[in-house]
């Protein structure tokens, strides 16, 4: 998932916001279809477009063992966003690309408390 701004900004918080709302969602994405992701990336980019300073970086996370937890992957997330954003560019687009992705009923589960804890909020959630 990711998001293009209308106007090219500089601030952290929107891309936070950006960033977390992606993480929440492809996690519900990857519970509805019995999924497990392997490796999270984060990425920005400013418009190549305008005649301005470019900046275009990613970085990918391993998620060990492999997961659909939100409480899981939104910290990688945002720990990878951490590592791509520089001040100074007015960055366009953000997203967050999932990979390595496995069927739920074909992983060797480890059930730990956070994979609980996540589960149960889904299945409450209305």
């Amino acid at each position: 998932m990711s998001r293009s701004f209308g106007l090219a900004t500089n601030d952290l918080l929107d891309f936070r916001a950006a960033v977390a709302f992606f993480t929440v969602r492809v996690a519900e994405k990857l519970r509805e279809h019995r999924l497990l992701a392997g490796e999270l990336s984060v990425f920005v980019h400013t418009d190549r477009f305008r005649d301005l300073p470019q900046y275009a970086a990613s970085r990918s996370r391993a998620v060990a063992p492999k997961s659909d937890s939100t409480l899981e992957l939104l910290p990688l997330a945002l720990r990878g966003l951490n590592h791509v954003y520089r001040e100074g560019f007015a960055i366009r687009k953000v997203g967050v690309i999932l990979n390595d992705l496995e069927l739920a009923d074909s992983a060797v589960h480890t059930e730990n408390p956070i994979r609980l804890l996540d589960a149960c909020t889904y299945k409450i959630s209305p």
